[in-house]
């Protein structure tokens, strides 16, 4: 849907960052009847952050399955291959939410990859904002300029492409209203600002306002406000506590995190590349494994 005027929407080229880092999410629904198409982003080298009606339908009352995540996949490229998912997760604001009829500031959920697809694609970064606490519509980032890329399937039915577009902030509530163009498929795409140090996501596309009292349309010509669940504090909390990890302790006292898909036992049972990963970082820290530790699974 386009907010007011011409579509604005192009291919976005995604031979370059932050492209690279941007992929389309697929699933199959709870029911195995269809499936759902949608896009998500690598935030370090194994997770993806996407919408959470990417990954619980709400209208079905379950989750979908069988995901998969290809990074910068345009029509038959995919330069990275396709990744299967071992763990989604979404918020209970968005389960216990169904329909979202207060706000959407739940609608993000995370993927944990089995390989670090982002050693390769690159990851953005997530930069925390601040919405009203009481979700009342104000103006502190309007006219910030932002840009958005996913997976539109009305521009293309037939085939996989990945489009950009760019646009303002209109207003800041419960969620970030913008005048992007997007359609189905974009939900999960970052929603960023290109700050000095890069790219930086402050918000995760959810669609239209199921309550339009929630998002202000700003000018006129603004028809259809996109908006995304904002980037806070409490989304980079959630996505610690979803990033499996393990402290690892040494005898000298010092302790690290690691973040890992899952602890030591299955490192030991399976010769999964995601895994392989995580424990190699681990080890060299350890030297080799020469020094004395214990790890905590957290």
């Amino acid at each position: 849907m386009t907010a007011g005027g011409p579509d604005t929407r192009t291919l976005a080229p995604t031979s370059g960052f932050p492209f690279t880092a941007i992929g389309a999410v697929n699933a199959v629904d709870p029911f195995d009847s269809g499936g759902i198409a949608a896009t998500g982003f690598l935030i370090d080298p194994t997770h993806v952050l996407t919408s959470g009606h990417a990954i619980y339908d709400s209208p079905q009352l379950g989750f979908f399955h069988n995901f998969s995540f290809t990074a910068a996949e345009q029509g038959s490229s995919q330069p990275f291959g396709t990744a299967h998912v071992i763990t989604a997760r979404t918020t209970f604001a968005h389960v216990e939410g169904g329909d979202f009829t207060v706000d959407q500031s739940g609608d993000y959920g995370l993927l944990t990859l089995d390989r670090p697809v982002g050693n390769q694609a690159g990851w953005l970064t997530l930069q925390a904002i601040d919405p009203p606490a009481d979700g009342a519509p104000n103006s502190s980032l309007n006219n910030l300029a932002v840009q958005t890329a996913g997976y539109a399937a009305d521009l293309d039915p037939a085939a996989t492409h990945q489009y950009q577009a760019s646009g303002m902030v209109t207003t800041l509530s419960f969620d970030v209203g913008t005048d992007l163009d997007a359609n189905h498929g974009q939900s999960g795409s970052p929603i960023w600002l290109n700050g000095a140090n890069g790219p930086a996501v402050i918000a995760v596309l959810h669609g239209l306002p199921t309550n339009p009292n929630l998002v202000q349309t700003g000018p006129s010509d603004l028809q259809f406000p996109i908006i995304g669940a904002p980037i806070t504090t409490k989304t980079l909390a959630d996505i610690q506590r979803w990033e499996p990890r393990m402290t690892i302790s040494r005898v000298d006292g010092s302790a690290r995190d690691f973040v890992v898909p899952c602890g030591p036992e299955c490192y030991r049972k399976n010769s999964d590349e995601a895994l392989m990963v995580g424990w190699a970082t681990a080890r060299q820290w350890l030297d080799g494994g020469r020094i004395p530790w214990h790890a905590r699974s957290g």
